[in-house]
C-alpha cells in the first residue's frame, strides 16, 4: 500500500488483482510498467529519502558512484595499492567486517605467481605452532 500510494496510484492497492502474491505476479507487467513510469521522472536520491524507513529500498549504484562515494572512502571500502608493472595504484575491495580490538584491512597486494618462497610466507606467520615443512 505504501508504494501504490507514494507513486499516485492508491488503485493498485486494492481490489482482487493485489489481494495475493499470486495475483500481482500476473500482474506485474503493470506494476512494473506504473513503476517505470513514476520512476522515469525522480531522481534515486528522492525515491530512497521518500522510501527509506517505511520499505527495504537502496540504490543500485554505478562503479563510477561507489568510487565518488563519501562513505566507502571512510569505511576504507577501496584500498590502493601498488601494482608491479603498473605506474599507477589499482583498487582492492577492503575488509568490510570492521572490529574494534582486531582490525582488518588490505596492508598490500597479492603476490605475482612465484614471487614470494614457501619460507618467507610461512615466515609472516611464524610461532611454535607453525614450521616450514621439511623437504
Amino acid at each position: 500500500m505504501t508504494l501504490a500510494h507514494t507513486i499516485g496510484r492508491p488503485d493498485m492497492a486494492t481490489g482482487s488483482r493485489d489481494a495475493t502474491g499470486l495475483q500481482r505476479e500476473i500482474h506485474s507487467a503493470e506494476v512494473f510498467a506504473a513503476l517505470s513510469e513514476w520512476l522515469s521522472g525522480i531522481a534515486t536520491k528522492e525515491v530512497v529519502a521518500l522510501f527509506g524507513g517505511r520499505v527495504p529500498i537502496g540504490p543500485v549504484n554505478t562503479v563510477a558512484d561507489i568510487y565518488a562515494n563519501p562513505h566507502v572512502a571512510a569505511r576504507e571500502m577501496l584500498v590502493q595499492v601498488e601494482q608491479p608493472g603498473s605506474n599507477r595504484p589499482i583498487a582492492l575491495a577492503g575488509q568490510p567486517i570492521k572490529f574494534t580490538d582486531t582490525p582488518a584491512g588490505v596492508d598490500r597486494r597479492a603476490p605475482l605467481l612465484g614471487e614470494h618462497s614457501l619460507d618467507e610466507f610461512l615466515s609472516r606467520w611464524s610461532g611454535p605452532h607453525l614450521e616450514a615443512p621439511q623437504s
